[in-house]
């Protein structure tokens, strides 16, 4: 087999999480603090939409 046969059948094996790993670079420290601090405003927010 040649290469152009085997590489889209070994991108369909590997998972997703895999392939995004792959796709784009890990994130800084700063963008996981950012986007955790973004994910608990949100349940703040809809706490506060629950409780008021």
């Amino acid at each position: 087999m040649d290469a152009l046969g085997v590489e889209p059948d070994d991108h369909a094996a590997q998972p997703s999480s895999a392939q995004n790993a792959t796709r784009r670079p890990a994130p800084s420290p700063k963008q996981k603090c950012r986007s955790v601090f973004q994910l608990n405003g949100t349940i703040a927010e809809s706490a506060a939409r629950a409780a008021g």
